[in-house]
């Protein structure tokens, strides 16, 4: 009898243990590695964990490393709801809450040089890229987040004048007008990466050496109905900038000793991306009508550019020369020091139908700057304080 009630204790004991184990794992995670919380992943690692043991509320993280300039936000499924949120934004969780939340990132890099855009209807230009993964893209439109895209253009000068970095909220603070070029569809597109461009058409002559800043941009809209700008990179790190005349240059020297599916057309010898029609359209807009070139052997250090010798001749005038009367003064506008008067050697009137612009270069290969001039009684007349400036 004393052995059985032994054994019944012992018996009572083991059961007793049994329940009490039971009823400790109910409670438990299922595993020891994978306790109930949020998690926030950067592709499979995790970057941050939350306990939700009990229901509260956090600002969503900020994504730091090398990832960090291409972050959009965290995007999570929950049940049939999508969430998709900017970093910072405030997310209420229940008690026992395990949503996952995944990084979304978009790889947009706005490319260093512009290209040559050529339009008939608008006008001849340039060409400004910027490429991304067609995957980055697409899981935007998976989400719902209704991406566009978009380019910004203004004149480099802007950039610093806007703290240094080119962004609609930057412009707009400092009342700056910019060309936003948004587009519908893509540039060019090999299946995995995909480029949208934008461009600026029929540029004034006085603006061919503007230099020029880009940006592209992405455009989309978070699940509590914020819209915001994901900007891209630049490919060498900082602002590019361009001008028309840098772009058309580059391009006319752009030859192959080649012939392949790049450089398909024949110039000369050499090879070229541009068709015979694409070329002499460049020609147009980088051959200036009337190019200066820096001398000092001159007057004002300045002689017309031996390759407009047999259109043109110019010659410098004073105040004490006939020709410098009130009629002149009052029409151009110039002061004692004097000025430089360009001519057809033909004879023919200069007028805006047949001298674009004018320009200084240090290199008669090379357009250089735009300078100011007027027309007067067929002629081209250049004041001395423009013609003479420090190139």
């Amino acid at each position: 009898m004393k052995h059985t009630k032994h054994a019944l204790s012992l018996l009572s004991l083991v059961l007793a243990l049994l329940m009490l184990l039971s009823v400790g794992t109910s409670s438990l995670p299922l595993s020891a590695s994978e306790p109930v919380g949020m998690r926030f992943l950067l592709g499979e690692e995790q970057v941050r964990f939350v306990d939700t043991a009990s229901a509260g509320n956090l600002n969503l993280p900020t994504l730091t490393g090398t990832e960090a300039a291409y972050f959009v936000g965290w995007y999570a499924q929950k049940g049939e709801e999508a969430v998709f949120l900017p970093a910072g934004a405030h997310y209420f969780y229940e008690a026992g809450e395990s949503t996952k939340f995944s990084a979304v990132l978009v790889h947009a890099v706005t490319a260093r040089n512009a290209t040559m855009r050529f339009d008939d209807t608008a006008g001849n230009g340039i060409r400004f890229t910027t490429e991304l993964p067609l995957a980055d893209w697409q899981r935007l439109v998976e989400i719902g987040a209704e991406p566009a895209r978009g380019t910004l253009i203004v004149p480099h000068a802007y950039i610093k004048q806007i703290g240094g970095v080119l962004t609609h909220a930057a412009l707009d603070a400092h009342e700056k007008k910019r060309l936003d070029v948004p587009v519908d569809a893509w540039y060019e597109s090999d299946g995995e990466a995909a480029t949208f461009a934008g461009g600026v058409s029929g540029i004034h002559f006085h603006h061919y050496t503007l230099l020029y800043s880009a940006r592209g941009y992405i455009s989309f809209t978070y699940s509590n109905g914020q819209t915001a700008y994901h900007y891209a990179a630049y490919e060498r790190g900082v602002a590019m900038q361009e001008s028309a005349w840098e772009v058309i240059y580059a391009a006319r020297q752009d030859l192959s000793d080649m012939q392949n599916e790049e450089y398909p057309y024949a110039v000369g010898d050499r090879f070229s991306r541009y068709t015979d029609a694409e070329r002499a359209a460049m020609e147009r807009m980088f051959a200036p009508a009337v190019s200066l070139l820096v001398d000092e052997g001159y007057a004002g250090n300045r002689k017309l550019n031996p390759a407009f010798n047999e259109a043109y001749e110019a010659y410098y005038i004073r105040e004490t020369d006939p020709m410098f009367d009130a009629d002149l003064r009052n029409a151009v506008g110039i002061d004692a020091n004097g000025a430089m008067v360009v001519v057809a050697k033909d004879g023919t009137p200069l007028t805006a139908e047949n001298v674009p612009g004018v320009v200084l270069t240090v290199d008669a290969n090379y357009p250089g700057i735009a300078v100011n001039f007027v027309f007067h009684k067929g002629k081209v007349i250049i004041p001395y304080s423009d013609y003479s400036q420090s190139y």
